[in-house]
């Protein structure tokens, strides 16, 4: 197995790779190991698993979650929904199309920003769009 995650302790993050995973805890592969007993928080895009540091051996070391995850869920790609929606916003500036700007909650319809993006980077100014 092999998961790419954050490993948070206090304010201090690092990349890490998770090793082996259960329900009730992981083996995390890391160059910044923590102290036995700290307090950590593992990170996968909107995942987020709170437990404490049970061993520590050279880069490696042992997590026991405070509550059962879901390895499915962590096994699963992460979630890229936020990332079409940014490179559709690229396409449509290079395309020298409104920009959109919210979704309206109740019918899922775009807001567009009423300004024009040219090639040079300049805005201009143009009526407001609803979809």
């Amino acid at each position: 197995m092999f998961l790419a995650a954050v490993l948070r302790a206090g304010t201090e993050q690092a990349p890490v790779k998770v090793r082996n995973m259960s329900p009730n805890g992981a083996m995390i592969e890391t160059s910044v190991t923590p102290v036995t007993g700290s307090q950590v928080e593992l990170i996968r895009g909107a995942l987020i698993a709170r437990g404490s540091v049970i061993w520590t051996s050279a880069n490696k070391c042992g997590v026991r979650f405070s509550s059962e995850v879901s390895v499915k869920d962590w096994l699963a790609a992460p979630d890229k929904s936020q990332q079409q929606r940014v490179d559709d916003i690229v396409a449509l500036v290079k395309a020298g199309g409104l920009i959109p700007v919210g979704t309206n909650a109740l019918t899922q319809k775009s807001a567009f920003h009423p300004m024009r993006i040219s090639k040079a980077g300049s805005l201009s100014s143009s009526s407001v769009c609803f979809a």
